[in-house]
């Protein structure tokens, strides 16, 4: 028997002026460990001069990725596979090395073989947020540092 844990839809967030210079996207879907872990990585960058925007994935094919320093797409792995929204926009990025990509699945432990880029694996355990959040924001402090040393 396959368990099915339904994901929402996410309302649109924006954190601080999308006047300033860094702009990080955080493409995600709902569930209490996704919003969570949202909330986890908002409270480590909404002090820093970043603006952040939240949005559902569903929305990705309207990215214009040029206009973001990094993204952060937070996704589920449903029936072995990405969200096909997800996988369409990483299909056609040209700047994967920007993405950060974190995917939840039942045993924590799946992979993307359809993408070539680094993930992040994890299960949706509450006990986990924290950890997450520290790996993505240090994934994303590295992509941010290496565009300001650009």
């Amino acid at each position: 028997m396959k368990i099915i844990f339904p994901q929402r839809a996410v309302e649109s967030l924006e954190v601080n002026s999308p006047e300033l210079e860094t702009k990080v996207l955080i493409a995600t879907q709902g569930s209490d460990f996704k919003d969570a872990l949202v909330s986890g990585i908002i409270e480590s960058l909404k002090k820093q001069s970043i603006y952040i925007k939240v949005m559902d994935v569903s929305g990705l094919s309207e990215v214009t990725e040029e206009m973001w320093q990094a993204l952060i797409i937070i996704n589920t792995c449903e029936v072995g596979k990405m969200h096909s929204e997800v996988r369409h926009y990483l299909f056609q990025a040209k700047e994967l090395n920007k993405v950060i990509l974190f995917t939840t699945s039942g045993s924590g432990n799946w992979k993307p073989e359809d993408s070539s880029i680094d993930s992040i694996s994890s299960a949706s355990k509450m006990t986990q947020v924290d950890l997450a959040v520290t790996h993505i924001v240090d994934n994303l402090n590295k992509i941010l540092g290496s565009i300001s040393k650009g």
